[in-house]
């Protein structure tokens, strides 16, 4: 899910199915007939996690948390792209576009810089 940048309602369902997949395994694999076959310190420690707020909580956030630093780099590149995604950007509307240096590319300033007008060639 960390490299996953084109969402669509394929890629959310087998995300879902996924998490369902794992915490279902997870369970079934807790049981006194199963547990044992596995790896037997294993048995009821599902149940104790599942039990537990602080653990429930973790669940939940730890991957939030994760995701987050991928999350704002993806939003900087939308508001502030570099000169080389502005590039892409211009090739990608104008497949005809030729790349002649990074003066004539528009690249928004940062918060706390002035704006800065591309260069002209003669």
């Amino acid at each position: 899910m960390i490299e996953t940048v084109n969402w669509n309602w394929v890629s959310t369902i087998f995300g879902i199915i996924c998490f369902v997949t794992y915490y279902g395994m997870v369970f079934i694999m807790n049981f006194d007939a199963i547990a044992p076959m596995i790896q037997p310190e294993i048995n009821g420690e599902f149940n104790l996690i599942v039990t537990n707020i602080k653990a429930i909580i973790c669940i939940i956030v730890l991957p939030i948390v994760a995701l987050l630093p991928d999350i704002i780099s993806l939003f900087l590149k939308v508001f502030w792209p570099s000169p080389t995604d502005a590039v892409m950007l211009k090739q990608k509307r104008n497949p005809n576009y030729v790349y002649e240096g990074f003066d004539e590319v528009y690249v928004p300033p940062l918060p706390g810089q002035r704006f800065r007008s591309p260069k002209r060639k003669p």
